[in-house]
């Protein structure tokens, strides 16, 4: 069996050259040899953290949104609560412990739970934890109701392309061979047709990131959403306006490396542009909220106060939940650089958590 390296090069040779997405979509999403093939690739052991595990308080806190918001919710017979990415489902998990004991009503009314997951691994871990869920072989398979969905660091793992402008016209960032064998980025030649998300107006070797995939998912999510209710809550890391070179980042075990060292065993994502999403939702009639800041978010919904009573009642811990709710909420963690923005149904005038 071939390693991942040699799958790509292969490619390569037979093709001249690949975009960054194909690139991305092998290094992550090959079936066995992909990075999301691996079941260790969440928590201190892993490459990342995410903020359902470092504590059980960020899942309060979505079924608290959920709860807070759901006068507009509860009126719609057909229910469904549906997660993008779930992982382990640690998040889930979470939200349901939480509404069973804070919203009965609305706890019976959320028993359709669907998970959209691609992963072998994680999907094995999920029908083990939820018996009766079901999975979304592709988003076209979103049921037809009210849904609530959660989409919690999940667009920022879709494989994008890069554009960069040059010589006043944007062309393709592309992955070839050297004379070495060894990989490397090259500019093609050809000028990009571009379409209307790219910058209207952009400098010398400005680059633009776009995931096609994004769009195709976003689309299908806001045509549901117009056509029979419901929100989607995105919670990433979000593109700076004012950035213009590129937010594609490859972390192993917590450090930064380079996109070609270690094939298949390094996280890699993109930072998600709200404005494509924002301008995709207006378009397809939807209203949307935020972004708003991970920990104002957080603490719009509370989490000050419970970690409060959970300190309260297990002083013993008190280091141990300060800390956990300082990585949520400080700016110093994950309190700034997560975002959290809501796209909803035009009945949603406004959103408890936002305000």
């Amino acid at each position: 069996m071939l390693d991942l390296e040699e799958i790509i090069k292969n490619k390569i040779l037979k093709l001249g050259s690949i975009s960054l997405m194909e690139f991305l979509t092998l290094v992550l999403y090959h079936h066995e040899k992909g990075y999301y093939s691996k079941s260790n690739i969440i928590g201190k052991k892993g490459d990342f953290i995410t903020a359902p595990e470092v504590s059980q308080v960020f899942g309060e806190m979505i079924a608290n949104f959920i709860a807070l918001n759901a006068k507009k919710i509860v009126k719609y017979k057909d229910l469904c609560l549906t997660e993008l990415g779930p992982g382990r489902g640690t998040l889930m998990k979470d939200i349901l412990r939480t509404l069973k004991k804070i919203d009965e009503k609305l706890y019976q009314k959320l028993q359709d739970v669907y998970f959209l997951e691609q992963t072998k691994a994680f999907k094995n871990v999920l029908e083990k934890k939820f018996m009766t869920a079901s999975f979304l072989n592709n988003i076209i398979d979103l049921p037809n109701s009210h849904n609530i969905i959660i989409a919690n660091e999940f667009f920022d793992a879709l494989p994008q392309n890069q554009y960069v402008y040059k010589n006043k016209a944007w062309r393709e960032k592309r992955i070839t061979l050297d004379k070495n064998n060894n990989f490397r980025f090259y500019l093609s030649e050809k000028k990009i047709l571009k379409n209307k998300f790219f910058p209207e107006e952009a400098k010398e070797n400005e680059v633009f990131e776009f995931s096609q995939q994004l769009v195709n998912i976003l689309l299908y999510i806001f045509k549901r959403i117009n056509l029979h209710g419901g929100i989607l809550l995105i919670i990433d890391y979000c593109k700076n306006k004012e950035s213009t070179s590129g937010t594609l980042k490859t972390i192993l075990k917590h450090k930064h490396v380079d996109l070609f060292f270690s094939l298949g065993e390094s996280d890699i994502s993109f930072s998600v542009d709200l404005e494509i999403i924002r301008r995709l939702a207006e378009e397809e009639n939807c209203l949307t909220f935020g972004p708003a800041e991970q920990g104002i978010f957080l603490s719009n919904l509370g989490i000050n106060e419970r970690f409060k009573n959970l300190i309260m009642y297990n002083p013993e811990r008190e280091e141990e939940l300060t800390h956990q709710k300082n990585m949520l909420i400080s700016r110093e963690n994950m309190g700034e650089v997560f975002k959290v923005f809501a796209v909803t149904s035009k009945n949603y005038n406004n959103l408890y958590g936002f305000a």
